[in-house]
């Protein structure tokens, strides 16, 4: 009943304890986040997501916060900045 954790995976907890991940916020992101995230980015809105991406809404919103979660953001606005900021905007 307990639950394993490979080598790699316990390093990188360990190493995320001391301070010693320095990944940026996107590369928190899944490639379906990062997929959404750049969306959002580019100001569409979910309804234009979903289609685009032939998901549900209730999926895309549920990604968004993910997003949101993963890069410790508030809102869509703040998510543009950051990629802007970062060079992420095409």
């Amino acid at each position: 009943g307990e639950t394993y954790v490979g080598e790699a995976l316990g390093e990188l907890f360990v190493n995320g304890l001391r301070g010693q991940v320095h990944e940026k916020p996107h590369e928190r992101l899944t490639s379906k986040e990062y997929q959404v995230f750049s969306l959002i980015v580019k100001g569409k809105s979910v309804k234009e997501i979903s289609r685009q991406l032939s998901l549900a809404r209730s999926t895309i919103s549920t990604y968004r916060t993910r997003i949101l979660q993963k890069m410790k953001m508030k809102s869509n606005a703040e998510l543009a900045r950051y990629a802007a900021t970062h060079d992420l905007v095409d």
